[in-house]
């Protein structure tokens, strides 16, 4: 059994009545519910822009948070936060947030149809930072995206709008990716999926690493179709 309680829906004497009755059940009880006070403030992406340049992205979204964006073809997309003023930004701008694509909901794609595991030369890395794939996403949001520079370990760094995360992010390179379960994704029809990391697996010419769907980290030939969840950067 799980009850998640939305304390904002409840007065506060009946908050307190609630707290108290968690605190004094058993551990096993106390483990049964989640009390969540859920952030729903709307803003414009304008208002968000001035929330990242002031340094207060981190304080408004009471750390680890999300934004929905507008997606042509697909709709409402779901991106996490994952960091603040976690990157080396190509543009001259004052703070940054990192977010993730929460689902698995684009196509699968090969890292390489030539089978080659450098993330500069990657179908992939070319695709999503094409002029067709960026401009699917809202306009606000579009604004706000900067490009970073991404360390590729031996392969050469690279300047991305969009990228995947690398081996070295997955595991421990995020304040907010710490665990196997933080590295899982699900497809469209809510199950779990491998999906691909920009790394190149050393001593190899044709193997990159991807998670798998328990939250593994492997590798698999570039070659081979798989799913792929995007990250950007937004700053002001």
């Amino acid at each position: 059994m799980n009850i998640t309680v939305n304390l904002d829906n409840l007065k506060s004497d009946e908050r307190e009545k609630l707290l108290g009755l968690i605190n004094k059940a058993s551990s096993p009880m106390k483990e049964e519910f989640s009390c969540v006070k859920r952030r729903e403030d709307k803003l414009t992406w304008e208002e968000l822009g001035e929330t990242i340049e002031a340094g207060k992205a981190q304080e408004f979204f009471g750390g680890k948070g999300s934004i929905s964006v507008e997606v042509e073809g697909i709709g409402t997309v779901i991106f996490d936060i994952i960091g603040y003023d976690a990157e080396k930004l190509a543009e001259d701008k004052q703070h940054s947030i990192t977010l993730w694509m929460r689902n698995l909901i684009l196509d699968k794609m090969a890292f390489s149809t030539e089978g080659n595991n450098k993330w500069e030369e990657s179908d992939i890395r070319k695709h999503i930072n094409s002029e067709e794939f960026i401009k699917r996403f809202e306009t606000g949001f579009r604004e706000l995206i900067c490009p970073v520079y991404k360390d590729n370990g031996e392969c050469i760094d690279t300047v991305d709008r969009f990228f995947l995360l690398s081996k070295e992010e997955l595991e421990g390179g995020y304040e907010y990716i710490n665990t196997e379960a933080d590295r899982v994704k699900v497809d469209e029809n809510g199950e779990t999926d491998v999906h691909w990391t920009r790394s190149a697996n050393r001593g190899t010419a044709n193997s990159s690493w991807y998670v798998y769907a328990s939250g593994l980290v492997g590798s698999l030939s570039a070659h081979w179709a798989y799913r792929f969840s995007p990250a950007c950067v937004i700053a002001r």
